[in-house]
């Protein structure tokens, strides 16, 4: 059996069509065939069973391709917007020195500010001052 990532969608279809090829009168998988395709592609049996319902249930719903495809783009927690620029403007610079004060004086969380940071949205404003932590932060324009 195969150890590694999952399979891709486009070896899921490759999958349905090995399975398509063994099929009996009845239009079932013959005897063995979910095992044939598993060792064929090294994957469990029971992942090849899952393809199968997956494309006769879509099938049956009234499709003319069967969707075997289980990995689905747009997933995952959805990011909230935040309008830094506002809360930002009314923090004085003295205010902005580290991530901790900036994260107090604006009431968004040090995780956010250092995401923002890492995105290059946020970054320390260049000044004439010596001492490198002691420069606030900026965001970054935009445009």
């Amino acid at each position: 059996m195969r150890r590694g990532p999952c399979l891709t969608n486009v070896q899921r279809q490759a999958v349905y069509q090995a399975l398509l090829t063994r099929l009996d009168a009845g239009g079932h998988p013959s005897k063995g065939a979910f095992v044939a395709v598993a060792e064929e592609f090294r994957v469990h049996p029971r992942t090849v069973s899952r393809i199968w319902k997956r494309a006769v249930v879509s099938v049956a719903s009234g499709e003319i391709v069967p969707d075997v495809a289980v990995r689905r783009s747009n997933s995952g927690r959805k990011k909230k917007p935040i309008d830094l620029s506002l809360r930002l403007a009314e923090v004085p610079p003295s205010s902005r020195t580290s991530i901790r004060a900036l994260s107090e004086a604006t009431g968004v969380p040090r995780s956010t500010l250092w995401r923002l940071i890492k995105a290059g949205a946020l970054r320390r404003r260049a000044s004439r001052r010596k001492n490198k932590d002691d420069q606030p932060y900026e965001l970054v324009s935009s445009a």
